[in-house]
């Protein structure tokens, strides 16, 4: 989703295409700050706990998010305040996304397989 991130803030959202890349490079960089928080919430949380906190986050976020773009209408500034608040929440998924989902499927495989 981070590939089409400029595309959807333009199409959905309504804003500028200047404005869509400095949000997806604003993005881009609390994704990677978030994604250093991770790595010592594996240990302290444990993955279990971290995925499904994660996915509970990330389905939610998504979930504003449609409600917010379904009822925006971009003729009233009114809804294009609606539809503004949407980018908060896309913040919001790329951190739980970031926190939970991002490093633990790649690490699960490789501690519970045995090396001969």
């Amino acid at each position: 989703m981070s590939y089409y991130f400029p595309t959807v803030l333009i199409s959905y959202v309504g804003v500028s295409a200047e404005m869509a890349r400095l949000l997806t490079a604003r993005n881009s960089v609390s994704y990677l700050i978030v994604s250093g928080i991770a790595i010592p919430l594996v240990e302290r949380v444990g993955r279990r706990g971290l995925m499904l906190a994660s996915t509970a986050g990330q389905g939610l976020c998504f979930f504003i998010i449609t409600v917010l773009l379904r009822y925006a209408n971009h003729d009233t500034s009114g809804g294009q305040v609606i539809a503004s608040a949407s980018i908060a929440f896309f913040f919001l998924y790329y951190i739980a996304f970031g926190i939970g989902m991002l490093g633990v499927p790649w690490l699960y495989p490789t501690e519970i397989n045995s090396l001969p």
